[in-house]
């Protein structure tokens, strides 16, 4: 079973950085410190996606591993078709993910507590 605890703190962390990724795109720093947030946000949601698919079993997260892997495949041959632009698919899956986690986050807060769920 998911800790709440858990939880919490993948919803803050991809938070933070998701605010951080917005922050910088507005400000108009694209680079180098747009792309090492975005680089950042990227990181954390694979390593919690990993987590929970390993860990937990998780089967919905296996989808969002396998679209990252497809797109981060095909990143050198969108970014000579499309330039730029190519890195939006990478925010959209970002995004759907953030919203995924805040799903599941309810999910598990509103989840009535057991007597081994201890945190």
């Amino acid at each position: 079973m998911i800790s709440k605890t858990r939880m919490k703190t993948d919803l803050v962390g991809q938070s933070v950085l998701l605010t951080a990724v917005i922050i910088l795109l507005l400000a108009g720093l694209y680079w180098p410190w747009g792309i090492i947030a975005f680089s950042s946000l990227a990181m954390w949601q694979v390593g919690s996606a990993v987590h929970l698919a390993v860990s937990y079993e998780y089967r919905e997260r296996y989808f969002f591993l396998k679209v990252f892997a497809l797109l981060l495949l095909a990143l050198p041959l969108k970014i000579w078709l499309a330039g730029e632009w190519s890195i939006a698919l990478l925010g959209v899956l970002a995004s759907a993910y953030f919203w995924a986690t805040l799903r599941d986050t309810v999910i598990v807060l509103e989840r009535p507590r057991s007597f081994w769920d201890l945190q």
